[in-house]
């Protein structure tokens, strides 16, 4: 499927209303304006701005300029519609009247300029063209008939009478040629202006090391220019070291004058603990030339221009306290004082003693009456004589 393409014409100053594509009327054609007369073999600008929002066009997108008959589009003998050239946005484009991108003729007539991107289509006769389908192509080009500009030929000096002899000379005055001059916009002055409106980025901001932060800011275009694109209009912080992600804040669309923007930034605090001033400020940055909202244009800045309200913070990073680490010192076991343990010996020894004590008074007790129990000498029975043995 053909990729669908962006497709902008603009009829001499004015927006083709009623267009069939979605991309009409993204350029507002600022010269020629209509009527203009141009000269064949002189040099003119054919200048154009972007409309507020349209297509977001930076420095390296593609331009491309066309020409085209009135009443009759196409001219015989030359592509339909005619290339001038192509230029690298931002205009204006010079062109020399009368020749065509490849340096063939253009006849004398009545013309409309047409602004295309993408400037690399070249038939819209054809479906797929710059202008999609023949259909599409008549009913744009049908609209645009009535702001023209003319192509005009090298007027030709009237040639002197020849001199009667005798007669009076008077002298035929020679008519100069006369064209209009080229309209151009000149600025007289261009003043850039921005007011922070809102924001939630309190005075001061107090961060742990490595810690991040999410705050939104609006700021409002109060000068008399159109920021119309992105590289040349940025929020940026002016402060030795930028904390913010993404670094700077990028025009989401152009902003014309009395339009607001709006950003989310996120900040990261450093490792180190300290204080980092943070300082939020529009710039205009070198090359990019101011654009009011009339149209009218001055020179580019020749290097990156801060302008507007300054929203300045400052971001304090504070160190974690820190804990106290364990004592070192060896704390000696605590002794519990138990009299047992420490009496154990005396108390073993004691035992002995008084088993040895128990012992000695049983075996004295077992002794005594033992003793109790023998007959007295007077009880015992005698003892019978002794007869010596009779030896024969």
């Amino acid at each position: 499927m053909k990729t669908t393409r962006f497709i902008i014409v603009l009829v001499v100053g004015i927006l083709v209303a009623g267009a069939s594509l979605a991309a009409t009327g993204s350029f507002t054609l600022l010269s020629p304006a209509g009527g203009e007369q141009w000269v064949i073999g002189t040099t003119h600008t054919i200048d154009f701005q972007e409309n507020q929002g349209s297509l977001m066009l930076n420095s390296t997108d593609t331009i491309g300029i066309y020409l085209e008959g009135v009443p009759t589009k196409c001219v015989s003998g030359l592509p339909c519609p005619i290339k001038l050239g192509s230029i690298l946005y931002h205009p204006p484009f010079t062109w020399t009247v009368g020749k065509d991108a490849n340096g063939r003729n253009i006849p004398a007539g009545q013309y409309v300029i047409r602004i295309v991107y993408p400037s690399d289509e070249t038939d819209p006769s054809q479906a797929g063209g710059i202008y999609g389908t023949s259909t599409e192509y008549s009913s744009i080009h049908a609209e645009g008939t009535s702001n023209t500009f003319q192509i005009v030929p090298v007027p030709t000096a009237t040639p002197r009478p020849t001199a009667v002899p005798g007669a009076t000379k008077t002298p035929t005055p020679i008519p100069t040629a006369t064209k209009k001059p080229v309209v151009t916009t000149i600025a007289t002055a261009c003043t850039d202006g921005a007011t922070i409106t809102s924001s939630d980025l309190p005075a001061t901001i107090s961060l742990a090391p490595g810690a991040t932060q999410v705050f939104h800011t609006n700021v409002t275009n109060n000068g008399n220019t159109n920021w119309y694109d992105g590289t040349y209009y940025q929020l940026i912080n002016n402060a030795p070291q930028n904390l913010l992600s993404p670094p700077n804040g990028h025009l989401p669309n152009a902003v014309s004058a009395n339009g607001t923007v709006a950003w989310s930034f996120a900040i990261t605090a450093p490792q180190t603990p300290g204080s980092y001033p943070i300082n939020l400020q529009m710039v205009h940055t070198s090359g990019g030339q101011y654009i009011k909202s009339t149209g009218a244009k001055c020179a580019a800045p020749t290097s990156d221009t801060p302008f507007g309200q300054v929203l300045a913070t400052t971001i304090q990073v504070i160190a974690p306290s820190s804990t106290p680490s364990p004592s070192t010192t060896p704390i000696p076991p605590t002794t519990t004082s138990n009299w047992f343990m420490d009496n154990l010996m005396l108390l073993g020894v004691g035992a002995v003693i008084l088993i040895a004590l128990i012992l000695g008074a049983w075996w004295l007790i077992k002794r005594n009456a033992g003793s109790s129990m023998m007959p007295p000498p007077s009880a015992l029975p005698p003892t019978p004589p002794t007869t010596p043995p009779i030896t024969p």
